[in-house]
């Protein structure tokens, strides 16, 4: 130890103490600093939510009354019956207007649809449309255009686009239907189970009354137009609603 002190000078000692003891010095502040900035940071900076991110769209229930026109193919006429039950205890009126064999050409290249709404005054469309139309070819190059026809006809009430109860599987139709309209303006039919009439393709009335139950509860919670329609819980007074029925082209 003598030898070391000898070969060491003192004043050499202290400096080595000294630099030791500033060093940590010097850590412990940078570390504060970094963790006062970090905490800071936390306190400005903008964390992303869903919500800010991509924002969603929401729609208000319309709780006043409608007056109501179901329109399309033959399948409309049948869901008069489960549809009356709702605009009885929500105190909406309903029309309800069959065209058989209807089509998306038919009512894209006439007059019909604006003609009933306007002759029934009607605030809100439920157009059931597609079934006579499941197994065409090319049913996006076909049929698009006159989507598109129907839905400039609709533009100035509320509505939706109720699909067809598929009995054997489309060429396209569901699928064309869904990426125009999306989702809350058109609703999928083709995935319900269903029990059939005589003919194979249209629903029990039974059925149709289920049919009538999802579509409501989706128009209420789901769809872009919603309107009330809270579950019946007694019975129609109406029991055979009318139907004005047209003739095909």
């Amino acid at each position: 130890m003598n030898k070391f002190r000898e070969r060491v000078p003192t004043f050499l000692i202290v400096v080595f103490i000294y630099s030791v003891i500033f060093h940590q010095i010097n850590i412990s502040i940078s570390n504060n600093t970094h963790n006062n900035y970090f905490a800071k940071s936390l306190n400005t900076v903008s964390i992303p939510t869903f919500d800010n991110i991509r924002p969603v769209k929401k729609y208000q229930v319309d709780s006043s009354s409608q007056t109501i026109l179901l329109i399309g193919d033959s399948m409309s006429k049948w869901l008069r019956y489960r549809l009356q039950d709702y605009c009885e205890a929500n105190s909406h009126k309903l029309a309800t207007v069959t065209w058989v064999s209807g089509n998306t050409m038919w009512f894209a290249e006439t007059d019909t649809l604006e003609y009933y709404i306007n002759k029934f005054d009607a605030s809100y469309v439920i157009l059931v449309l597609g079934s006579n139309e499941l197994f065409i070819k090319n049913i996006k190059a076909n049929r698009s255009e006159f989507v598109d026809e129907i839905s400039e006809t609709l533009s100035n009430v509320k509505w939706v686009w109720i699909g067809p109860p598929n009995w054997k599987n489309d060429t396209g139709i569901n699928n064309m239907l869904m990426d125009k309209l999306t989702k809350d303006r058109f609703f999928l039919s083709k995935n319900l189970k269903f029990h059939r009439q005589k003919d194979g393709m249209h629903p029990t009335v039974n059925s149709c009354s289920m049919w009538v139950d999802s579509i409501a509860s989706w128009i209420t919670n789901t769809s872009r137009s919603r309107i009330l329609l809270n579950y019946p819980t007694e019975k129609r007074k109406l029991i055979k609603p009318e139907a004005l029925v047209l003739k095909p082209i």
